[in-house]
């Protein structure tokens, strides 16, 4: 079984609009970042006395957590069970992980989604599956729900798997986005981070306690993305830019966005963003602008700040 390690990869993500709003039925658009990726390499090694996860995130070595490996495990042996597969305790007490990503920890571009992926596609080199592209995508969301506190809307693993840019909605299949138009985005850090979790338990609560201003901006989310959609399409990326600002709006009102980020998107405005809004759950994390030309020259002065700089379509 393992004559020599079964190494994988997989992409990360953003999401253009709609976070949140995904969560309660709308639609949202997502975009895979081919170029940001975490590699997994899973070997067998005698006397360990529990599996490993030797994890370098952005070419730095950090200590798992409890936390972490309890639900790194977790998710490994749920997609073997998912698989129909069991592994005797011996090889799982002596299983060796090194994981080596590229993407950072609870930003928004989509680690765990990369992770519950990258586990799947172990599993299907680890027991010779034949499973099929739906089947991994249905097994890889719900490993990524682990991370998420229970369960996932499913546009970030469908995301990772598109290999470009989507329209998403929980009820039906995803439809691919055929660009009009190229354009340009930037990821930029806030260095500030909360639980995804978490940020879907502040929208909860405030459904709970301001229904009729949070169902209003969930509402709005869900039409700009469909918007969008349509103006990716026609290749307007004017009317997209406007959308996005609207997007943002959104999220502040719903309670997902902090000062932080509003000052790093009053900032990224400054340098000659088209428009800039939080991407992911929120509480920090990344910052998305657009741009009708490659921003690298605008944003020469954030250098040790930037994450990601990429041409879409």
């Amino acid at each position: 079984m393992f004559e020599k390690p079964i190494k994988v990869s997989a992409c990360g993500k953003t999401i253009l609009v709609g976070e949140h709003s995904v969560m309660y039925g709308h639609h949202a658009i997502g975009l895979a970042l081919p170029d940001i990726f975490l590699k997994i390499s899973l070997s067998f090694k005698k006397n360990l006395n529990g599996p490993i996860f030797e994890t370098k995130i952005m070419g730095k070595k950090i200590n798992t957590s409890l936390e972490i490996f309890d639900l790194l495990k977790k998710s490994f042996l749920k997609s073997v069970s998912l698989f129909n597969e069991i592994l005797d305790e011996n090889i799982i007490q002596n299983l060796y992980f090194e994981i080596d990503s590229k993407i950072p920890l609870g930003g928004g571009m989509g680690g765990s989604a990369a992770i519950s992926v990258a586990f799947v596609k172990l599993c299907q080199k680890l027991f010779n599956s034949q499973k099929n592209k739906n089947e991994m995508i249905e097994i890889s969301n719900q490993l990524d729900g682990f991370f998420h506190g229970g369960s996932a809307s499913g546009i970030d693993v469908n995301s990772v798997f598109s290999d470009g840019i989507i329209l998403f909605n929980k009820e039906s299949e995803p439809k691919k986005i055929i660009l009009q138009k190229e354009f340009w985005i930037s990821l930029i850090d806030t260095n500030e981070r909360s639980p995804t979790s978490k940020m879907i338990s502040i929208v909860k609560n405030n459904l709970n306690t301001h229904y009729k201003e949070t169902k209003k901006s969930l509402d709005l989310l869900g039409q700009i993305a469909l918007e969008v959609a349509e103006n990716l399409n026609h290749g307007d990326i004017q009317k997209i830019s406007e959308k996005l600002n609207e997007a943002q709006t959104c999220l502040e009102k719903i309670g997902v966005s902090t000062d932080k980020t509003k000052k790093l998107i009053q900032k990224m405005n400054s340098l000659g963003a088209l428009a800039s809004k939080l991407t992911g759950a929120g509480g920090g994390g990344l910052v998305l602008s657009i741009y009708e030309k490659d921003p690298t020259p605008l944003l020469s002065s954030l250098e040790h700040d930037r994450i990601y700089i990429s041409k879409v379509g």
